[in-house]
């Protein structure tokens, strides 16, 4: 186990020290994104049933007019 006191290092080295960790924190960040960012993948479909007679869905410009905004 290494025992050197922070107070011990010079400025390089605590600038070295900070650096790492500071750039593992981030990837481990990055790494927690990318696992949340798949989990969504795993959700199942959901079937609420038949669609009740005279139910229609409409189209993107039934809805907003025929400017497409």
């Amino acid at each position: 186990m290494n025992t050197t006191k922070i107070a011990d290092l010079t400025v390089d080295e605590l600038t070295v020290l900070i650096r790492n960790v500071v750039r593992e924190a981030l990837e481990e960040h990055d790494q927690a994104k990318l696992i949340d960012q798949r989990a969504i993948l795993d959700i199942p479909p959901l079937s609420v049933g038949p669609w009740p007679e005279g139910l229609k869905l409409l189209s993107r410009e039934e809805y907003y007019g025929d400017d497409e905004r």
